[in-house]
């Protein structure tokens, strides 16, 4: 399993940051601490946070970059090339990893059950 389009996916990914960083420099130190690396081996609950700060602080970035090139010919005209190029990456990315996905989803809902029925269990005994 190539891990190519992976890391031209991560690659691109910070290319946007860093195009919002020159727009926004303030606020590089919060983005950054709204989403710190995951370590490899975290529980699962753990990597789902981590997950949603990276989301939100792709959004945060994302947002910047459209105010940026809503207002920059040039940077929309590149933009609109590198999403392309983005689009091709993450559908190979997500073919190549369809299993190992499917894999962790289906660890995902069996965490997410038993949790649930420890829960009930918890709440059913006094």
């Amino acid at each position: 399993m190539s891990r190519l389009p992976l890391a031209a996916a991560v690659a691109l990914m910070s290319a946007a940051t860093s195009l919002q960083a020159q727009a926004t420099a303030p606020d590089t130190a919060a983005r950054r601490a709204a989403a710190p690396p995951v370590p490899a081996a975290v529980p699962v609950d753990s990597a789902v946070r981590e997950i949603e700060r990276a989301v939100a602080a792709l959004a945060a970035t994302v947002q910047g970059v459209v105010t940026q090139t809503a207002n920059n010919p040039e940077v929309r005209l590149a933009a609109v090339r590198v999403a392309g190029q983005a689009v091709g990456l993450a559908q190979q990315a997500v073919s190549r990893n369809t299993s190992e996905i499917e894999r962790l989803l289906a660890e995902a809902s069996r965490l997410l059950a038993a949790a649930e029925l420890a829960q009930k269990q918890k709440v059913a005994t006094p």
